[in-house]
């Protein structure tokens, strides 16, 4: 591989950041493309987000596809899922996307 598709790459991998939850060190990455491209919008969009982004300091995904993955996610208390889904939604460049308000966002906390 060439010295300057290795830096592409280097540059343009999805990015990764610690942020803290109630003392619990969480990751959130940037989606690849193909996962950007793959969410739904509506309904679970906040959601689908959210199971793309959580990752371990590895880079790997916690949660999966399944059902029962996206029904323990939204048992969170939402407090902790509102800092998520912001932090998800600035380090993936969605500020000012319009469907960033879709979908049951969490209330209350």
């Amino acid at each position: 591989m060439s010295k300057s598709r290795e830096g592409f790459r280097r540059a343009f991998a999805p990015k990764r950041e610690a942020i803290d939850v109630d003392g619990q060190t969480v990751y959130i990455s940037e989606l690849s493309g193909e996962q950007a491209l793959s969410l739904k919008t509506g309904g679970d969009y906040i959601y689908q987000l959210l199971l793309y982004a959580l990752v371990d300091a590895d880079g790997k995904r916690l949660f999966g596809d399944a059902p029962e993955d996206l029904a323990e996610l939204k048992a969170y208390g939402s407090r902790a899922l509102r800092k998520l889904i912001r932090a998800a939604v600035r380090i993936n460049g969605l500020e000012d996307d319009p469907e960033k308000n879709s979908g049951a966002a969490p209330s209350g906390g």
